[in-house]
């Protein structure tokens, strides 16, 4: 089991008192270190292993390569007092809208000799990383992102990033707030990346929802289908699939 520990510690005097948020109660310590932190499934002694202060929020996969443990995440690029202020602000009822720091994709590639190797993987900005569950705890080829760049920095865009070639390719989705792009196998025998992909948008002209599908080998040619919602659906964080309906006896449909 993989953990990564960054230098975010709560103030427990403001905690205590409920004087603030839970959010405006945490402090980040950059003089402090991330800690990689290893833990053995059938138990033993984790592997503690520092690096400079990073600042993230979402792992994407972690699996071992050989004697090496390598983890992808997205890294954030900004103060901790811009992020801070950015999640308090993503579901008020103010014309304000929350300014989406800058951010990387990042592997992070821990040797047996406890040395940390980083390797950018992209730099298109972006967050809520995705890719094929099923390639879970083993390496992966492909990363989905809800990308940045759009009006006042929200994410407008659904980016597929390609870590054979390193190619980037970008499915632009106009005057949006698009959230992660789930992948979904066409087949449970379908090859990575021979599906769909599923991503809740609002569109900000018409202020309405929408579940976005995509094709996951060609997202640049836009949604395959679109169904709309009557309102929108305020911005959260994660989302998920599943071919059963709500009831636990309700049968899997083909």
């Amino acid at each position: 089991m993989v953990f990564v520990l960054d230098p975010v510690l709560p103030n427990i005097p403001k905690i205590a008192l409920a004087t603030d948020s839970f959010i405006d109660s945490l402090e980040f310590k950059p003089a402090k270190a991330t800690r990689f932190l290893l833990v053995p499934k059938r138990g033993g002694r984790p592997r503690i292993v520092e690096h400079e202060a990073l600042l993230h929020v979402h792992l994407t996969n972690a699996y071992d390569d050989g004697d090496d443990v390598v983890i992808e995440l997205v890294r954030l690029d900004t103060e901790w007092e811009r992020f801070r202020a950015m999640t308090g602000m993503v579901n008020l009822d103010t014309p304000d809208t929350p300014q989406f720091p800058d951010s990387r994709l990042m592997q992070y590639r821990i040797t047996k000799a406890g040395t940390i190797i980083e390797r950018e993987l992209s730099d298109r900005a972006g967050e809520f990383p995705q890719y094929d569950w099923r390639r879970s705890t083993r390496a992966h080829r492909y990363t989905y992102l809800a990308g940045a760049g759009g009006p006042a920095g929200l994410f407008n865009a659904i980016t597929k990033i390609d870590h054979h070639t390193g190619a980037t390719t970008n499915c632009e989705l106009g005057d949006s707030s698009v959230g992660e792009p789930l992948f979904v196998p066409r087949t449970p025998d379908a090859a990575e990346d021979d599906g769909w992909l599923l991503a809740l948008n609002h569109d900000l002209t018409e202020n309405r929802s929408q579940l976005l599908v995509l094709d996951a080998r060609d997202p640049e040619q836009g949604p395959l289908a679109t169904a709309w919602l009557n309102h929108h659906i305020p911005w959260g964080f994660h989302g998920t699939f599943t071919h059963r309906l709500a009831q636990t006896d309700a049968p899997v449909r083909p």
